[in-house]
């Protein structure tokens, strides 16, 4: 059976988009703090590798960005003390560039296109992040955010919170489509609600840091493989949907009726993840970590 990893290879190279063959171009951006109470980001990244950390306090955006062709849109304005940052590959808004076919051949055309993008810890954030065929490493360890959205098409995504979010969140949402997605240290989100609608795909969560109030988790997965990993000391309540062509394992847990399921640590008042799951074609599991 063909791997997750070989058939983004494959989308990949179908993908249209614009790039020069030799050159590679470089440009650096920042964006220093006005006092912005609130920053909204719109990221729309087409192809290449894209990081993102915590950056300075001094500064509320920081950028290193390399690119073969179309030099990237950054876009940056303030609305009642709202700082609104648009980054894309592409100027949207031309439409003869959304005309033009390109063929990318293969990894090293795309890894011309790498953006290094640092955020400041001091400010809340809201995150929109839209990514088409990418290798993408997030750390978000530290920043305040109040909301991430996350879309992915052909790509691989590895993300983490290495660290509290110093306030709560109100929505982690991860919309895969043909694709790697790794979540580490989930809890260190302190989301209130964490959604993910998953394609074709291998996709692994990590819901492990400490976990302060009760949150609801909803997962719906495709052709995929799902795994759930959870700190030993994380209970949870199950809601789950299967059809015949998947396969559903839950550790340490009672199955009190049919497909509701309570973990075996559950204690009436104490903080829990409330899980509702729709699993597909695949496999689907909730494990405990044992590290």
């Amino acid at each position: 059976m063909i791997s997750v990893k070989s058939l983004l290879i494959i989308l990949l190279g179908t993908l249209q988009m614009g790039w020069a063959k030799d050159n590679v171009y470089q440009i650096k951006k920042t964006i220093p703090l006005k006092g912005e109470t609130v920053l909204e980001v719109h990221i729309s990244f087409a192809a290449g590798k894209l990081f993102i950390e915590p950056g300075t306090s001094k500064e509320l955006f920081a950028a290193d960005i390399s690119f073969s062709e179309k030099e990237p849109l950054i876009d940056y304005s303030i609305r009642s003390d709202t700082g609104i940052l648009d980054l894309s590959t592409t100027d949207s808004r031309n439409k003869d560039d959304e005309e033009k076919n390109y063929t990318i051949k293969n990894w090293d055309d795309i890894k011309k296109n790498v953006w290094h993008l640092r955020f400041s810890p001091d400010v809340p954030i809201r995150f929109h992040i839209e990514i088409g065929a990418a290798e993408n490493r997030f750390d978000f360890g530290g920043l305040q955010i109040e909301e991430l959205v996350i879309e992915t098409g052909a790509a691989e995504t590895h993300f983490d919170f290495s660290s509290p979010n110093p306030i709560v969140m109100n929505k982690l949402e991860i919309n895969g489509g043909v694709s790697e997605i790794k979540g580490r240290h989930l809890l260190n989100a302190r989301f209130k609600k964490f959604l993910f609608n998953g394609g074709v795909g291998d996709y692994d969560f990590y819901f492990t840091g400490e976990l302060n109030h009760s949150a609801r988790v909803d997962v719906e997965s495709g052709v995929a493989s799902t795994r759930l990993i959870l700190s030993p000391e994380i209970a949870f309540k199950l809601n789950m949907s299967s059809s015949i062509f998947s396969t559903v394992d839950i550790e340490d847990a009672v199955e009190e009726d049919e497909d509701y399921w309570v973990s075996d640590n559950f204690k009436k008042g104490k903080p829990y993840l409330n899980i509702s799951a729709d699993a597909g074609v695949g496999s689907f599991k909730i494990e405990y970590s044992r590290r």
